[in-house]
């Protein structure tokens, strides 16, 4: 199954305070191609975690990229709970947009703006 990941981030768990648990936070698309939230928790005390470890330093080499990775499974699909017990492989690295895009107004060649050009006036 494909995902996109959108976040990644750390933080230690009630379970296990001692070490920081690594999230991950993405969306998938499910049969009826309807995007679902989905997540995955990857403790680096696990086995599992030198098959992630490449997928987490490219993400933290691209800070703000959404990457799309395959070869996922769900360990609870009810709750959008992905199992870090797979072998990820990154398909592809999106690039950060900007977020807002500034458009410049056009100004007539003469550089005055009269009223009628800026709207009109109807008597």
């Amino acid at each position: 199954m494909n995902v996109t990941i959108q976040r990644i981030h750390s933080e230690p768990t009630r379970n296990k305070p001692y070490n920081d648990i690594v999230h991950i936070h993405g969306y998938y698309r499910d049969e009826f191609g309807i995007k679902q939230r989905c997540r995955c928790y990857i403790d680096p005390l696990n086995f599992n975690w030198n098959e992630w470890m490449p997928v987490i330093e490219e993400m933290a080499n691209n800070n703000g990229s959404d990457f799309t990775l395959s070869g996922m499974k769900f360990k609870s699909r009810e709750r959008g709970i992905l199992t870090a017990d797979c072998k990820p492989v990154i398909n592809e690295i999106i690039p950060k947009q900007l977020k807002t895009t500034y458009v410049k107004p056009s100004v007539p060649p003469s550089g005055n703006l009269s009223d009628s050009e800026l709207f009109t006036i109807e008597d």
